[in-house]
């Protein structure tokens, strides 16, 4: 991490810290304790397949530990291939957290893949002849369908910020 971007995520932190300690910030009682919550870089979904330092947005994200995995990502969506009308919908600039170690296709569930040079967002569906194959919630014909086949996974979508379970 370079010092400018340990700078900012160490300003960060100071600012976590107030907002999670009860005695910094009294309105806060049921504080969640800093030492708790973790800072972390959020990407844009095109580097999903390889994000590293220097390719990440200018704003970390807080998160406690419940919405914690080992092995995480956070992604900022782009484009409107996972927008519906459910609650729950992936829209363009929602941010989403990705399970890294989940890439085993499991019917109904979102994932985040690579196919050809492009990264994309896909409810994993199982077809009547047991292929799997990935969708967009937006079915709108520029938003075609990818078999699993022909796609590198790279993890499973499971919440989409602030609290919604995907």
């Amino acid at each position: 991490m370079s010092e400018e971007s340990r700078a900012r995520f160490e300003s960060k932190r100071l600012v976590i810290e107030s907002l999670t300690s009860p005695k910094e910030n009294p309105t806060r009682g049921n504080a969640i304790p800093a030492s708790d919550v973790s800072l972390h870089h959020v990407y844009p979904l095109k580097v999903a397949d390889q994000p590293k330092e220097g390719l990440e947005l200018p704003y970390p994200i807080i998160l406690t530990p419940a919405q914690h995995r080992p092995r995480m990502l956070v992604l900022q969506m782009a484009g409107d291939e996972m927008r519906s009308l459910a609650d729950n919908s992936i829209r363009n600039d929602d941010i989403f957290l990705v399970d890294l170690d989940e890439q085993t296709p499991t019917p109904d569930s979102i994932f985040v893949l690579k196919s050809g040079k492009n990264v994309y967002v896909r409810r994993c569906v199982k077809t009547a002849t047991g292929d799997f194959w990935m969708v967009a919630d937006n079915n709108s014909p520029e938003h075609l369908p990818i078999p699993i086949k022909d796609a590198r996974v790279i993890g499973r979508a499971y919440l989409l910020l602030p609290n919604k379970p995907l």
